[in-house]
């Protein structure tokens, strides 16, 4: 019997974790400065990675798109997002070394675009550029259509800023 996980089980497995934990137990909405705080916290995890850009201006963007989120569901979108970035950095290594002919792709490998923008703390950062900001976005657009089709949430659980989830 094989127990050794891989990245995409996992994923599958997490799919609806944090949606079974906040219908079970009622605990009150973050407020923006609790949910500022959090996104902090993983800033601060993240900085001793310097692959991932994550600068302070990140943390307001993520709160201001996760206003009816419980932590639960933020934890769970931080950590969806990071997933999605290691299985696509896997990926994109593992087709370098194949293009290149065997050599190591990994100073090919990039988690930022390449732009005029500098590395997280730089100062200006343009959000878009960042791949933590793109994949995050993607998971919280994802868990937002989760709560809008579970039954008995309230009506107030909506997209607030169609400018982060273009249709």
């Amino acid at each position: 019997m094989d127990l050794v996980l891989s990245v995409d089980s996992t994923l599958l497995g997490l799919a609806k974790r944090p949606s079974c934990f906040d219908r079970k137990y009622y605990f009150l909405l973050p407020v923006m400065a609790e949910r500022v705080q959090y996104c902090e916290s993983w800033r601060h995890k993240l900085q001793l990675n310097p692959k991932v850009g994550f600068p302070e201006r990140l943390s307001s963007a993520i709160v201001d798109i996760t206003d009816v989120f419980s932590f639960a569901y933020m934890k769970e979108a931080f950590v969806s997002a990071l997933l999605l970035i290691v299985v696509d950095r896997k990926d994109s290594k593992r087709n370098d070394r194949i293009q290149d002919g065997g050599q190591d792709g990994l100073d090919k490998l990039h988690l930022f675009h390449k732009s005029k923008y500098g590395i997280a703390g730089g100062g200006d950062e343009n959000l878009e550029q960042l791949i933590l900001w793109q994949t995050i976005k993607r998971q919280i657009r994802i868990l937002r259509e989760e709560l809008d089709e579970a039954e008995g949430l309230p009506s107030r659980i909506l997209v607030t800023s169609k400018s982060c989830f273009p249709l």
